[in-house]
């Protein structure tokens, strides 16, 4: 039934093309007769050989225009077909990747939340987590990083999973709570951290290059050697942070802030 469906649909186009050709070959007729105005023999011959030329040079043009017509849907159907698999790989190994560490989590004989850096265990969950973070886009590598927030393995102080190079880039982490976060030495360049609860959060030699920071809340954050070129500071809060020795950071940048009180200064000073 469908596909009878799709014959008489492909009739009815098919028809529907062939009288507006005619129509068209009529009124071409019509307009070429006025404009050569032929009056004798030779001059009607020369009318209808225009007109036979008209239609072979129109009905390439058509043909042209069609090949390329072609030819750029079905570019563009392969691109969406390329991105619908990248989409679906994507949530494939995020799916994979997160499974793999629930299990760590629950493994009884080696349970990850009570590990410590340098464990085996924890070893294998900071693989997994580098392994999968460059094939993922913007908004995955938030969601890897939320999970493993929210599950105790990324906390300053008792961090059990260690973000040292750590792919996040172009990471979608606005209004993301982080607080307590460590975060230390993690390419978060191209980051959108727009108001993101960062306070006490540990940025130590981050790489924060042209990643958003406006309006989050660092309070008491460690940003020390981080690297910071470009990185977007208006209004946020850096009341407290530890400053010293951040790479690429401009006055400028500093001035669109909203609170730099008490924050230790990349020179070593104390602002007042």
């Amino acid at each position: 039934m469908l596909q009878l469906k799709r014959i008489t649909s492909m009739s009815v186009a098919i028809g529907l093309a062939i009288a507006l050709l005619a129509l068209l070959g009529v009124v071409l007729w019509k307009v070429l007769g006025i404009y050569i105005d032929p009056q004798t023999v030779t001059e009607r011959k020369y009318f209808i050989q225009s007109f036979v030329i008209v239609v072979i040079g129109g009905t390439w043009l058509l043909v042209c225009a069609g090949v390329v017509g072609v030819l750029y849907i079905s570019r563009k159907t392969l691109q969406q077909k390329r991105e619908l698999e990248g989409l679906r790989s994507q949530e494939i190994a995020l799916s994979a990747y997160l499974d793999q560490m629930v299990r760590l989590l629950n493994d009884k004989d080696r349970l990850l939340r009570r590990s410590e850096r340098g464990d085996e265990v924890s070893i294998l969950a900071k693989g997994r987590t580098l392994r999968v973070l460059p094939r993922l886009d913007g908004e995955r590598k938030a969601r890897v990083l939320q999970f493993l927030y929210e599950a105790g393995l990324i906390i300053k102080d008792r961090s059990v999973v260690d973000l040292l190079g750590a792919d996040l880039r172009a990471a979608n982490l606005r209004e993301a709570y982080l607080r307590g976060a460590d975060l230390s030495g993690a390419d978060l360049s191209l980051a959108d951290l727009s108001g993101a609860y960062l306070r006490g959060a540990d940025l130590n030699g981050a790489n924060l290059r042209e990643a958003k920071l406006h309006w989050a809340d660092l309070i008491s954050a460690n940003l020390s050697g981080a690297y910071m070129g470009t990185t977007d500071l208006s209004l946020a809060d850096l009341s407290g942070a530890d400053l010293r020795n951040a790479k690429e950071l401009t006055v400028g940048q500093l001035d669109q802030a909203y609170s730099l009180e008490g924050a230790a200064m990349p020179d070593g000073s104390k602002h007042p």
